[in-house]
């Protein structure tokens, strides 16, 4: 199961991450670093971290995979020129949109709101553990919706 992680992050001439030292992200029953914490202990949905260099620094969230041997950090988030002993808040609201457009490449890292309204919304909390979902198109008007599927 991916756990959430903070990471000092290298970044390539487009601003994607291309390296980065990274930290797990745990709850207040384990010892936290210094640098990272829950904003209060019984609230899981909000962090910070703080850039505990002299300098500033490219702080990225990410998702941790793997186990104790084999660990892979995948950003999904970037923080640039994080000021030296400055923190960073993430707040966690777990929604999906899904936006149709032309303007970005498969994969692409969004890196400000999309232009464009959303066909669809869910709350992650209010669905089951298991769902399928469908992209339906009205072939008389062209419109695009998601519906879900009965499983």
């Amino acid at each position: 199961m991916p756990r959430i992680a903070f990471a000092y992050a290298q970044t390539d001439y487009e601003g994607l991450v291309k390296s980065a030292a990274w930290v797990e992200v745990r709850g207040a029953s384990h010892n936290m670093s210094e640098y990272m914490g829950n904003e209060e202990a019984n609230e899981a949905t909000r962090i910070y971290c703080k850039n505990g260099s002299d300098k500033p620094a490219n702080l990225s969230i990410g998702l941790l995979k793997g186990d104790s041997n084999y660990q892979h950090y995948e950003p999904i988030g970037l923080w640039t020129d994080v000021e030296s002993r400055s923190d960073i808040l993430a707040h966690f609201m777990p929604k999906v949109s899904a936006y149709v457009t032309c303007d970005y490449k498969v994969n692409e890292m969004l890196r400000s709101q999309v232009e464009t309204k959303a066909i669809w919304t869910q709350n992650l909390n209010e669905v089951d553990d298991v769902t399928e979902w469908k992209l339906v198109e009205d072939h008389t008007t062209g419109h695009l919706s998601i519906e879900r599927t009965r499983i």
